[in-house]
C-alpha cells in the first residue's frame, strides 16, 4: 500500500520498465516506471545481490500527480551484472 497501488486492482501495481544499450564506453541501462501520487522512491543499485551495501542511483521526490520516471545508468559490463531495487519511502 506504501507504493499508492489499489490492492482491489490487479492492474494497479509498480512495473519497471528496463532497456540496455551500448554507448561508446559501455552498456546505459534505462528504468522508466510510473510514480504514483504522494509517494517518493529511492533507486538503489548493487553488482552483487550478496552484498548488504547497496549505492543510491536516485531519488525520486513525492509529487500530487502521478507521472513517468525515466532514470538512466552507465557501467562498464565487463565488471558483471548490475542489479536495481526500488525503495520507497525516499531513504534518508
Amino acid at each position: 500500500f506504501r507504493l499508492g497501488t489499489d490492492p482491489q486492482n490487479a492492474s494497479s501495481r509498480l512495473q519497471v520498465e528496463v532497456a540496455l544499450a551500448s554507448d561508446g564506453d559501455g552498456q546505459v541501462v534505462t528504468l522508466a516506471f510510473i510514480a504514483m501520487a504522494n509517494v517518493s522512491y529511492t533507486l538503489l543499485w548493487s553488482d552483487s545481490l550478496t552484498t548488504v551495501e547497496w549505492a543510491r542511483l536516485q531519488d525520486v521526490d513525492a509529487s500530487p500527480i502521478p507521472r513517468s520516471i525515466e532514470l538512466r545508468d552507465s557501467w562498464d559490463a565487463n565488471t558483471g551484472a548490475r542489479f536495481y531495487r526500488v525503495l520507497t519511502p525516499r531513504q534518508p
